[in-house]
């Protein structure tokens, strides 16, 4: 029969339980072998002038890679600014040359309000937007995506 016993965490015992708890959390990081480096990409997008909330901005890259993703999205804040995603939020993209996309994220359901698309499609093709943007292995700031809606 098995019978429990109240033993003393003695400081080998908890070395030992904090180095198997610190090699579980390295496996889990971003430094997976799997992933590509991902460096910070900021960015903002002006419609008109204006910054513009709730707008989908991909980037598609010229160059793909085996083990990189097909795009890296974000969507824009209340002042038109952006932060890319690849495998985390905001972790930012794979070094690299992009194409890129800007588009209206249609309304969700029946009930809310759909938002016209004022930028009719303009920008929503990587291979005919005529936008891009370069990213490189540092922290990245890019200049903003001024579009129009004529």
């Amino acid at each position: 029969m098995f019978r429990w016993t109240r033993q003393r965490c003695t400081p080998l015992r908890l070395l030992t339980i904090v180095s198997i708890l610190c090699a579980l959390c390295a496996s889990c990081s971003k430094g997976r072998p799997d992933r590509v480096p991902v460096f910070p990409v900021k960015g903002k997008v002006v419609v008109n002038g204006q910054p513009m909330n709730g707008l989908r901005v991909n980037f598609y890259p010229v160059n793909p890679s085996d083990k990189a993703p097909d795009h890296v999205t974000a969507v824009t804040r209340q002042d038109g600014t952006f932060s890319l995603s690849t495998y985390d939020p905001d972790d930012g993209a794979p070094a690299g040359e992009y194409q890129v996309t800007v588009t209206l994220i249609p309304g969700e359901g029946r009930r809310k309000k759909e938002k016209p698309d004022l930028l009719h499609g303009r920008y929503g093709n990587p291979k005919t937007s005529g936008l891009t943007a370069k990213v490189e292995e540092k922290s990245n700031e890019l200049p903003p995506f001024n579009l129009t809606t004529q």
